[in-house]
């Protein structure tokens, strides 16, 4: 029984799941298709997002931007077109994923001197994949 326990305690722990502290944080990548460094738009700047059609206004494709998140997707999608200058968001691709970080338990302890084994609940958090083309207004 006690080797069986301390089989779980090792394996456990090194299953392979990936843990959502890895995307706490916001990734987001641009990729500059002009060569042209645009200024930054104003942080209340509207950004437009075209899910079906493309703008009815000229335009240019800037460049793509790609990442992943846990906050708010469209939100950071805005964020990373204003901080690249540009007017709005085309060809959008969102996915999600649950990323899962299982409970954990102390693996060494002893019990002879009063340690008790600690547990770290597990936790989700939902992670969100998006690609879009940045454009801006001819």
């Amino acid at each position: 029984m006690r080797i069986i326990f301390t089989l779980i305690l090792v394996i456990f722990p090194l299953c392979g799941c990936m843990t959502a502290e890895k995307y706490a944080k916001r990734q987001v990548a641009f990729t500059n298709l002009t060569g042209i460094n645009y200024p930054p738009r104003p942080k209340d700047y509207p950004i437009s997002f075209f899910t079906s059609s493309a703008p009815s206004r000229p335009h240019d494709v800037i460049g793509k931007i790609s990442g992943k998140t846990s906050e708010e997707v469209k939100e950071v999608m805005m964020a990373k077109a204003r901080q690249v200058g540009g007017d709005g968001l085309i060809d959008i691709n969102i996915s999600r994923e649950l990323v899962t970080r299982p409970a954990d338990l102390k693996a060494h302890y002893d019990v002879t001197k009063g340690e008790m084994p600690v547990y770290t609940p597990g936790y989700s958090v939902t992670i969100y994949s998006f690609s879009a083309k940045v454009i801006r207004y001819k």
